[in-house]
């Protein structure tokens, strides 16, 4: 850019700087156009959790289930007239059309007792095919076993709570459905108490709940939603900003409220599960690395506490319960090995792994005789 030789130096610096400014934010603006597929102001700041098209908002401590009758061309993820998930007809990108137990395909109905998995996105089945996901091995087991009493019902969601999960079976299964054995495992909420510390409640989530009201400002400011610089400095001041120390694993006043308020949902899902005449499995979290192989070598990591508060509470509760089980799954993949089973750095499962789960499991219910 050539500037008029009448502007004094100073000028055509402050020119020269604010036009590259503006280039800049331009050329940022585009590259998280291609990145995220939207423009920054079509963003919904106020939308913490971008839901999926297999999902959809319920005014109720859901706050979302799926959708029924769907097929979602992004994912491949199908759900039924229930809104539980079952076969699909589209494949993620990638996936070959393959059926691991050929045509045994999950299937539940209103006068067979099924086994029923509640969670988040590991029981679901994250970027897996149906057949490749927990519930659905487990299935297939059965029926290569010749046990047909029961079917399965896939009813975990992505980014599901404890507290969420409580509230769908709730709402979708008990009374509903006859049901022999609940299968439960969520990461939220020790996530969620790593984030929010002593500001955590049961209903604190990752879907409306933002890490706290500053970030809901920053995140509504007109600086960040429709300048590209402005938005990148910010997201970096949030992420220096996040108050990772209000966790601190040396906090026992805040860790008997966690148990305490974690409680209070297995007590509301165990009565619920009791008077279905059905049985309750707790499953821990389970990262892609051992979190008791590394909290074993010392580890001061916060998240890895916050995960053994969560796991400790449901393995205390099922010792407590004659008809509450924990089946420590941790172990297995302790024992089995972990590479090739997970695809991801947190914690979801491969086809693979997702086939070692099942088959844990079915060895675990067999033994305890809930099948």
């Amino acid at each position: 850019m050539r500037l008029p030789l009448s502007l004094s130096l100073s000028s055509k610096i402050i020119i020269t700087a604010v036009f590259t400014l503006l280039l800049a934010d331009i050329g940022g603006h585009i590259i998280y156009k291609v990145r995220d597929g939207n423009w920054l102001w079509e963003e919904n700041p106020l939308e913490i959790f971008k839901i999926h098209g297999f999902l959809e908002f319920v005014a109720d401590e859901r706050l979302m289930t799926g959708r029924k009758m769907v097929i979602n061309v992004e994912y491949g993820y199908a759900f039924d007239q229930n809104r539980f998930r079952t076969s699909k007809t589209l494949r993620p990108t990638g996936q070959p059309d393959i059926s691991y137990f050929g045509d045994a395909q999950p299937t539940y109905a209103k006068d067979t007792p099924s086994i029923v998995f509640l969670g988040d996105s590991v029981p679901f089945g994250w970027e897996i095919m149906h057949e490749q996901t927990v519930p659905s091995r487990l299935f297939g087991l059965l029926r290569n076993h010749g046990v047909r009493k029961y079917g399965v019902i896939n009813a975990a969601l992505p980014s599901y709570s404890l507290h969420q999960s409580v509230a769908r079976y709730a709402k979708e299964i008990h009374g509903t459905f006859p049901v022999s054995v609940v299968i439960l495992q969520v990461y939220d909420p020790a996530n969620r108490l790593l984030e929010f510390g002593q500001q955590w409640t049961r209903n604190t989530n990752g879907i409306v709940n933002p890490s706290s009201m500053h970030a809901l400002d920053i995140k509504e400011s007109l600086f960040y939603r429709w300048s590209s610089i402005g938005h990148t400095v910010l997201t970096m001041r949030l992420a220096l900003a996040d108050d990772r120390e209000k966790f601190s694993k040396d906090d026992a006043d805040l860790r008997k409220y966690f148990t305490q308020e974690n409680e209070k949902d297995l007590i509301t899902l165990l009565d619920l599960v009791r008077n279905d005449g059905a049985s309750l499995v707790l499953l821990p979290v389970n990262p892609a690395e051992s979190y008791k192989e590394r909290l074993g070598s010392g580890s001061a990591e916060p998240l890895l506490h916050s995960i053994d508060w969560l796991n400790s509470t449901f393995d205390t509760f099922a010792k407590t319960h004659d008809d509450v089980y924990f089946f420590d799954v941790s172990d297995e993949f302790d024992r089995i090995g972990r590479e090739g089973n997970f695809l991801d750095l947190c914690c979801h499962l491969s086809a693979t792994g997702a086939t070692a789960q099942a088959e844990f499991l079915y060895e675990k219910l067999v033994k305890s005789k809930l099948l």
